[in-house]
């Protein structure tokens, strides 16, 4: 049992995991920058109308959306677009928050960034951040070591 999941099956797992967590995350972004717009969601909280909130939000949302992306087609950078896009996401919530004053204060913001900080943490472990590049790094530094 041990061998078997020693294989591909973990890091199958783990991507799945990761993939559904930035493609919610992405989608969470979206509605919020739909709702930054002034357009009613059936959703329990508000929104201040703000053009730059929006952008943010949907900005993060992109780049989130991107990290999806390079995680279903496997690339190999699909490790650091997802880090870098979970960076964007909370400074683009932190932004919101201190600038926005206690409108922009919600409850919603709160989960949301902690969230983005716990995928980030989570990318941070080295079989997450292997089941994101594939193995490829590893393959690549072990045919390096056996060249010399």
């Amino acid at each position: 049992m041990i061998d078997y999941l020693k294989g591909g099956s973990v890091q199958k797992i783990l991507r799945t995991i990761i993939m559904l967590a930035l493609l919610f995350e992405a989608a969470a972004f979206f509605a919020g920058a739909v709702l930054h717009l002034g357009t009613p969601l059936p959703l329990p909280y508000v929104e201040i109308e703000s053009l730059r909130f929006a952008f943010l939000e949907a900005v993060s949302g992109t780049l989130l959306l991107v990290a999806f992306a390079s995680a279903v087609l496997r690339k190999r950078y699909a490790w650091k677009v997802a880090v870098g896009a979970n960076i964007a996401g909370v400074a683009s919530i932190a932004y919101a928050t201190a600038v926005g004053g206690p409108s922009a204060q919600s409850s919603h913001h709160q989960p949301m960034i902690l969230l983005l900080i716990v995928i980030l943490i989570g990318l941070s472990i080295p079989p997450c951040r292997q089941a994101l590049e594939n193995g490829r790094h590893t393959r690549r530094r072990r045919r390096i070591l056996q060249a010399l």
